[in-house]
Order: structure tokens, then C-alpha cells, then sequence
């Protein structure tokens, strides 16, 4: 966080969630595109939204989203999505940026994460 000249850091409160949970069953996987294409897994909605009727689907093992289908009392809604490619396009946007925070050389980065940073 930059704010008032100042970086800050705090480490991150919550345990970071894995793609699919673990109690998650697959229902069905399937390959999309062809020979070449992608393999995807479906799950039962409720896995990821408790309380939600649906589907959700990945693609495996690098677990990109494909789709969403929610089921309701008079409706479905599905969700697609497109565009979406492995890895990270632009490594640059997590550069941190200087001033006022450190330049990361030097292992510069490490005391961001335990308070403030005098710039």
C-alpha cells in the first residue's frame, strides 16, 4: 500500500484457497478444442458456493476457469470465459514501484513484509 509518500506492507490475513477444493468430486471431464485441445473437469457448483446449484469447469491440471452454469427456481445463468491464457503475460506489473518503495535488489523486497519502509 502507498499512501502519503509512504510504503506500506502487511502480510496477507487469509491461507490462499487451492483451485479446487479439497472435498471437491469431478463429475465429468472432457476435452475441448480436439486432439490438441484442453482437458477440463467439471465439479458440482455447491463445491465452491455452498447453498449454489450448479457447475463449475477447469481446465486441467493448470486449472484455468472455462465455465459457471448456476441454477435457479425459474432460470440458468452460465458464465464463460474467454481470453484467458497460462502463466503471466506482463511480470511488470508487480514490480514495486520506487520511489517510494525499494527497488527489490539485494533481497530489498523482505522488509516490506514485517512494517513500514522509510523511503
Amino acid at each position: 500500500m502507498i499512501t502519503g509518500g509512504q510504503c506500506y506492507t502487511n502480510p496477507w490475513p487469509y491461507s490462499m484457497p487451492r483451485c479446487i477444493p479439497d472435498n471437491a468430486t469431478a463429475i465429468a471431464t472432457f476435452e475441448m478444442g480436439g486432439p490438441d485441445g484442453l482437458v477440463v473437469e467439471q465439479y458440482d457448483l455447491g463445491n465452491f458456493l455452498p447453498g449454489f446449484n450448479g457447475y463449475m469447469q477447469f481446465t486441467m491440471p493448470d486449472c484455468l476457469p472455462v465455465s459457471q452454469t448456476q441454477y435457479y427456481d425459474s432460470y440458468v445463468t452460465i458464465f464463460g470465459f474467454t481470453n484467458i491464457t497460462e502463466g503471466i503475460r506482463d511480470p511488470s506489473v508487480f514490480d514495486i514501484p520506487s520511489p517510494p518503495c525499494p527497488r527489490d535488489m539485494d533481497n530489498a523486497v523482505e522488509p516490506l513484509l514485517f512494517g513500514h519502509v522509510q523511503p
